[in-house]
């Protein structure tokens, strides 16, 4: 009887308990990222140049304060 479950719903027994972790997410941006690099090159550098650009026109507010 055992047999014939096993083989009807195509049971798979692995060795580590839990079976699935929860790591899709990360490996979904990890294979894109791998995939694509250009256009997550593209996004990292926009990104760098947004907050640098941020923080020097916060520092030149600064300095319009103290004249």
């Amino acid at each position: 009887m055992e047999i014939s479950k096993e083989n009807v719903f195509k049971v798979e027994y692995t060795s580590v308990l839990g079976g699935k972790t929860r790591r899709n997410s990360t490996s979904k941006i990890k294979k894109f990222i791998k995939s694509n690099k250009i256009i997550s090159i593209t996004i990292l550098i926009f990104i760098m140049c947004f907050s640098i650009n941020i923080i020097l026109i916060y520092n030149f507010m600064k300095i319009l304060e103290n004249m």
